[in-house]
């Protein structure tokens, strides 16, 4: 009696562990599945729609009082007139698409919000049971603008034949994280080449070497790997001006290249200018004068040399009177142009206030401008020295003494012999 009230008690255990066993293993389970969202990706301040796929793929199964319901957080926020949550009744298992249960939420993005695949959480309860599940939502910035906000050289002056670092300093002005970033100075044009079909071998040839630039110690393009918001990064050159650079801007094409947060790729064509060439040097010599040593007044020519590697440019001379001399003639000349290792003359006359016998400054006020197209203005002093009367060809001349002689001589005859003709005649 006892064996057989233990075997019925134990055959009561397992049936009872394979009920439940098996309402375990039959139970619904439901999956919730992101569709879409529209727009994708969505800009902080749209709105954006998202459908969710629900089903219960348990089949034989049926999940009782499914509600769906999204729990939006920052930088999600609800919209007015439009549900939150849904009920879905009963839902029997299948795996049927089409009858699978698609529902929908429409939702405020943050006019702040940054960019990136942001999650958001929805829950679902079903058999009183309750379900978490996160689901990302794409946000993209108007603009991932990633741009150059300086640019500097150290020496300032770029000069032919000598090395300059170059300094070209970014921003990050979008509220998302840019990646991999790439800047190429494009010395050789490159790109423009690439990009073109009816240019010839030597054209392409022409145009890598238009630019008298050379990278040293590194490439022309250099890259980093990560640059946050509101962040700012250095790249920075060494380049070698070539010696035959002439004196001007040469425009450099720029390539920037990256990507955001949500995969999309960017690439960038700018330019940046880069001056050769620092302020002339100009200085003045007396090229010609014929202000003679205790004179008054001559005509001096003046010659204006460039020693700089850079042209001057609109160049301007203008004599200054002081209390040594006046200028008779035009006072102001305008010189044009002075190339590099070259010169102009500007003629004067001027009148000496007292009696030229020592050297004295002739003061000039110049005006030009240089590769840069900035004005310069110089005070040049240019001393002048008067020359000998001899030398200017003004003295007495020996032929011209001894003609004197000979005219005082002859006179001097012409006169004795009248006296002594005279002389005769009274004594007859």
């Amino acid at each position: 009696m006892k064996l057989k009230t233990v075997l019925t008690v134990l055959f009561m255990m397992v049936m009872f562990t394979a009920i439940v066993s098996a309402q375990a293993i039959i139970a619904p389970t439901l999956e919730m599945t992101l569709l879409n969202q529209d727009p994708d990706p969505v800009t902080p301040g749209q709105y954006v729609e998202l459908r969710f796929r629900v089903h219960n793929d348990q089949t034989n199964t049926l999940a009782r009082n499914v509600h769906v319901r999204v729990l939006p957080s920052y930088p999600f926020s609800a919209v007015s007139g439009s549900p939150t949550e849904v009920s879905l009744g009963d839902l029997p298992g299948t795996t049927l698409r089409n009858e699978m249960i698609t529902v929908k939420f429409k939702l405020k993005v943050d006019e702040n919000a940054v960019e990136g695949d942001i999650p958001l959480k929805l829950e679902y309860s079903f058999n009183n049971i309750s379900v978490t599940q996160e689901f990302d939502v794409r946000i993209q910035t108007v603009d991932a603008n990633l741009g150059i906000v300086s640019i500097s050289s150290s020496p300032e002056e770029i000069l032919p034949g000598e090395m300059t670092k170059l300094s070209v300093r970014f921003r990050n002005f979008a509220d998302s994280t840019m990646r991999d970033i790439s800047l190429k100075l494009d010395f050789g044009y490159s790109h423009l080449l690439d990009e073109s079909t009816a240019i010839t071998p030597t054209e392409s040839i022409n145009a890598f070497n238009s630019l008298p630039f050379v990278p040293v110690g590194s490439s022309s393009e250099q890259k980093l790997s990560v640059l946050e918001p509101g962040e700012e990064y250095t790249f920075t050159y060494n380049i070698m001006t070539y010696t035959d650079a002439e004196s001007k801007v040469y425009k450099v094409p720029v390539q920037i290249t990256y990507h955001d947060e949500v995969g999309t790729n960017y690439t960038k064509q700018d330019i940046v200018g880069l001056v050769v060439g620092g302020e002339p040097e100009i200085y003045g010599i007396v090229d010609d004068s014929t202000l003679a040593r205790g004179g008054r007044s001559g005509n001096v020519v003046i010659r204006f040399v460039n020693r700089g590697v850079t042209d001057a440019r609109f160049v301007n001379v203008k004599l200054l009177e002081t209390d040594d001399y006046e200028v008779v003639s035009a006072g102001e000349v305008y010189l044009g142009d002075v190339d590099s290792d070259d010169y102009e003359t500007a003629e004067f006359d001027i009148y000496s206030k007292r009696s030229a016998r020592e050297p004295r400054d002739l003061k000039f006020e110049m005006e030009y401008k240089g590769a840069d197209n900035v004005l310069y203005t110089k005070e040049l002093n240019v001393t002048l020295t008067p020359v000998d009367a001899g030398k200017l060809g003004q003295g007495r001349s020996p032929a011209g003494l001894i003609i004197v002689l000979i005219l005082l001589g002859a006179g001097g005859y012409i006169y004795w012999r009248r006296q002594q003709a005279k002389k005769k005649h009274s004594r007859k």
